[in-house]
C-alpha cells in the first residue's frame, strides 16, 4: 500500500531527525562544558549562567544542523556573555 509506505517513511525520517536533534543538543552541552573548563578565573555562577543559556538556545535546534553549526552557536553565546579565552593557551 503506497499510503502506508509513505507514512512509514515519514515516521522513520521524523525519528532520525529527533535522534539527530538530541545528539546535537548533547554535543552542544558537552562542547560548552569543555570550553568553559579552559577559561581561567571563571566563577561558578558565570559557568552555570552560560551553560543554562546554551541549553535554552539549543532547544531551537532542528536536527539538520552540523556539529560545526552547534559549536559556532555555543561560541557566539560565550562571546555574547563576555566569556573568552586566550587563543595562545
Amino acid at each position: 500500500d503506497p499510503i502506508a509506505r509513505e507514512f512509514r517513511l515519514d515516521q522513520e525520517c521524523a525519528e532520525r531527525l529527533t535522534t539527530e536533534r538530541n545528539r546535537l543538543i548533547q554535543h552542544g552541552r558537552d562542547y560548552v562544558a569543555k570550553e568553559l573548563r579552559f577559561v581561567e578565573g571563571l566563577e561558578l555562577s558565570e559557568r552555570l549562567r552560560s551553560e543554562a543559556r546554551v541549553a535554552r538556545e539549543l532547544e531551537d535546534v532542528q536536527g539538520d544542523e552540523s556539529q560545526e553549526d552547534i559549536e559556532d552557536l555555543v561560541d557566539e553565546i560565550l562571546d555574547d556573555e563576555g566569556i573568552g579565552w586566550d587563543e595562545d593557551e
